[in-house]
C-alpha cells in the first residue's frame, strides 16, 4: 500500500512479515559523495519488493524489504522537491515509460497519462510510493544518479522507521522546504480532502492528484487534518479507535478483508447514509460506494473524534 496501496493497485497481496539482510562490516563503508561500485551492486541486488498474488483487484498492499544495517543511521536529510516523485523499489525498476518521471522536473501528468491498465499494474513490484513537494527523506546513500532514501513520515509493519526505496538525486534538494501547513484536527478536513479526489484514477502506490491507491487517499485526507497515519492499510486498521459497524459516522475509515488484520486489502473513508469514499483498482477511479457492495467487510476505526 494487504497489497501495497503503498500500493494497492489492481492486485491483491499476502502479508508477509519483514526480513532483514545482514551485510558484511566490508560492505558498509560510503565515499564522500559518492557509492563504491561494490555497494553500488549490493544496493541493487537488495530487494525492496512487496511480497503478492496476482489477483483480479487490489487496493492496499504491505510493503517489505530487506534493510541492511548500515542504513539504521541516515547519513543526512533532503527534501523533495517536485509537487511530487515516485519512490522505486530498486534502482533498475523503472521501465522506458518511466523515464519523463525521473527528471528534476518530473511531467507526473504526461507520465500517467502514458500508463496503460497492464502498466498500471506492473507497478506492484516496482514502486514502493510517492513523495511530494517539502516532504523530508533519510538519505541512507547518495550517488550521482540515484539516492536511497526513508520517507519517516510513511510508516508501516514492514517499515517501522519508514519506507525505504530509490528516489533519482536530481529530485532531492539539501535545503529545507516548507510544507502546506495542515488543518485543524477534525473530520470535516480529512473529509473535504478526500473529496478532492473524486474522479482521480487509481495509481499504485499513488500519492497525489495524478493518480492515488486506496491507502494513499485516506493518508492524505488525514494528514491534511494533522494526523499521520501509517502508509498500508493494514496498519491504518490499527490507529484510532475501533467501531460497530451500527455506529459509523462520516470520516470513520472501514476496511475490507477476510480473517486477520493482515489479509486487509482496501480501506475507504465513510460519508454516511450506508456509503464509502474510496479509491477502488487499477482501472477505475475514486469513488462513493454503498457500503454493502462489499461482501468481506472487516471493521471500521475512527481516527478524530
Amino acid at each position: 500500500m494487504a497489497t501495497t496501496s503503498f500500493g494497492s493497485g489492481g492486485r491483491r497481496g499476502l502479508v508477509s512479515a519483514a526480513a532483514f539482510l545482514i551485510v558484511a562490516a566490508s560492505a558498509i563503508a560510503v565515499t564522500d559523495g559518492a557509492v563504491p561500485a561494490a555497494i553500488s551492486n549490493a544496493a541493487d541486488a537488495m530487494t525492496l519488493h512487496h511480497v503478492s498474488a496476482a489477483q483480479p483487484r487490489r487496493a492496499a498492499a504491505v510493503r517489505t524489504a530487506a534493510v541492511p544495517r548500515a542504513e539504521a543511521k541516515p547519513v543526512h536529510y533532503a527534501w523533495v522537491r517536485p509537487a511530487v516523485v515516485n519512490v522505486w523499489e530498486k534502482r533498475s525498476s523503472p521501465r522506458p515509460v518511466d523515464r519523463i518521471s525521473l527528471t528534476a522536473k518530473p511531467d507526473m501528468r504526461a507520465w500517467t497519462h502514458r500508463l496503460t491498465v497492464a502498466l498500471r499494474l506492473d507497478l506492484n513490484g516496482r514502486l514502493m510510493t510517492q513523495a511530494v513537494h517539502g516532504d523530508r527523506v533519510a538519505v541512507l546513500r547518495s550517488g550521482r544518479s540515484w539516492s536511497l532514501v526513508r520517507l519517516e513520515s510513511q510508516t508501516g509493519g514492514a517499515f517501522p522507521h519508514g519506507i525505504v526505496g530509490y528516489v533519482p538525486s536530481v529530485q532531492l534538494t539539501n535545503r529545507a522546504l516548507s510544507q502546506t501547513r495542515a488543518g485543524r484536527h477534525s473530520v470535516a478536513t480529512a473529509m473535504s480532502t478526500a473529496r478532492r479526489y473524486l474522479g482521480v484514477s487509481y495509481l499504485w502506490a499513488g500519492m497525489s492528484g495524478y493518480g492515488i491507491d486506496c491507502s494513499g487517499l485516506t493518508y492524505l485526507a488525514y494528514r491534511a487534518a494533522g494526523v499521520t497515519l501509517p502508509r498500508d492499510a493494514a496498519d491504518q486498521a490499527l490507529v484510532g479507535q475501533p467501531v460497530a459497524r451500527k455506529h459509523l459516522q462520516p470520516g470513520d475509515l472501514v476496511f475490507f478483508g477476510r480473517g486477520a488484520r493482515t489479509n486487509i486489502h482496501h480501506v475507504g473513508i465513510y460519508v454516511g447514509r450506508g456509503l464509502v469514499l474510496h479509491a477502488p483498482h487499477t482501472g477505475a477511479r475514486v469513488r462513493i460506494s454503498p457500503l454493502a457492495a462489499w461482501s468481506d467487510y472487516w471493521g471500521a476505526r475512527r481516527i478524530v473524534r
